[in-house]
């Protein structure tokens, strides 16, 4: 899954102009808002940005591109591209897109040279979870979510520390905010979404051979867990939750990734109901 765009930008912008008193407070909520915006530009510009920069090119028709085309159909995902680009030996799938008018699907030379067309159908049903479950745009949600509260949390340490004799304790309150944020809370959300590519993946590819695929990388040191990405143990346990658990499993684990999505869809609308009270 593509990763994301920063809002390191928009955040050291709020930051800078924080901490002046209420007209400053309400000078942040615009920020943060607007931060929010670029951040959803950035999202809009990445489907095409991304491949440019690679230089991909279009994925030449044979028997591979046949059967990624025929993946692609059988997993009802509308694809405006399948692309290749020069990676070396790197082995990787990417999809890019979180509407089906602008859904990429980008694999490496080096994933086309390591990997037979089975186990690269394979990888390639994982990055279409990533499509399937719009796993893009819930995590753009979570995204501009997360920069939206910084005015109203600017406004409320600046309060309290006046009350309790602590002035600049928004400059505390901020930093453990966003640690928070970005080192917890939005990486167990992306662990989340790569199971769920994982999930839909094994169903598509199948459990046996996505199930030997994560076994044998996991073996050769290929696949690690990681900041983003959950450990090969838990991904391998998703896959044999499948198959030892079938219908009931799934639908425990479907169940959960409802309620991580109306978590996301609380928090986003809480976020920007704080950041309009802000500047308000």
């Amino acid at each position: 899954m593509t990763p994301l765009p920063s809002p390191a930008v928009p955040l050291a912008s709020f930051l800078a102009a924080s901490g002046a008193g209420v007209e400053s407070a309400r000078a942040a909520g615009w920020l943060a808002l607007a931060g929010a915006a670029v951040v959803g530009a950035l999202a809009l510009v990445l489907p095409r940005a991304i491949p440019a920069w690679l230089r991909a090119a279009p994925l030449a028709d044979g028997p591979v591109r046949a059967r990624l085309e025929a993946l692609a159909a059988r997993s009802g995902i509308v694809l405006r591209e399948v692309l290749t680009w020069r990676s070396g030996r790197r082995a990787q799938g990417v999809a890019i897109g979180w509407h089906r008018r602008n859904r990429r699907l980008l694999v490496s030379e080096g994933l086309l040279q390591r990997f037979d067309s089975g186990d690269a159908e394979a990888i390639c049903a994982h990055e279409l979870g990533h499509f399937a479950g719009a796993h893009q745009l819930w995590a753009l949600l979570a995204t501009i979510a997360a920069v939206l509260p910084l005015a109203a949390l600017e406004r409320a340490a600046t309060a309290l520390g006046a009350r309790i004799g602590s002035p600049g304790l928004e400059w505390a309150a901020i930093p453990l905010y966003l640690a928070v944020v970005w080192l917890a809370v939005l990486p167990r959300l992306w662990r989340r979404f790569e199971l769920e590519a994982d999930a839909f993946g094994a169903q598509v590819a199948g459990t046996e051979r996505y199930g030997d695929l994560l076994r044998r990388e996991t073996a050769a040191g290929a696949l690690r867990g990681g900041w983003r990405h959950p450990s090969p143990a838990h991904r391998i346990g998703v896959v044999e939750g499948i198959v030892h658990g079938g219908a009931a499993f799934l639908a425990g684990f479907t169940a959960r990734g409802r309620r991580v999505r109306l978590a996301i869809g609380l928090w986003s609308a809480g976020a920007l109901a704080a950041a309009v009270a802000a500047v308000m």
